[in-house]
């Protein structure tokens, strides 16, 4: 599931509308995703205490469920995501953002992460294949 190898984090134009690509329509990129990983985790371990076990997963994770909550579509979700492949843990994550946004409403308490963050996608290139 997810990227395991490779380089991750596609070259956008100025304006992040764009995914920028070469002669052949492969999207550029700009970071390798063991960088990204190595940077995550020593990042977290600075951080020390239960954050100092988490990875670069435990964002892409959290960014799901964030997305699900404040109403985001699940295939603008995905591709803005990068996922491989719609997994049942992509599935599952999704699922429970959108199971705590439902209990906020039925509770008619505001979800605080509306306070804090609200999904908005800048860019994404199609939806999961079925």
């Amino acid at each position: 599931m997810g990227i395991h190898d490779g380089p991750i984090f596609p070259a956008l134009t100025p304006w992040a509308d764009k995914v920028l690509r070469d002669e052949d329509g492969v999207a550029n990129q700009r970071l390798h995703v063991d960088t990204w990983s190595n940077w995550i985790r020593s990042a977290f371990k600075r951080c020390g205490g239960e954050l100092a076990a988490c990875t670069s997963h435990f964002i892409r994770r959290s960014v799901v469920m964030w997305a699900a909550r404040c109403g985001a579509n699940m295939h603008a979700v995905f591709a803005a995501g990068r996922w491989v492949q719609m997994s049942q843990r992509f599935n599952s994550y999704f699922g429970d953002g959108r199971i705590v946004s439902q209990e906020m409403l039925s509770s008619k308490a505001e979800d605080p992460i509306k306070r804090f963050w609200m999904w908005k996608p800048i860019t994404f290139e199609t939806a999961p294949a079925a």
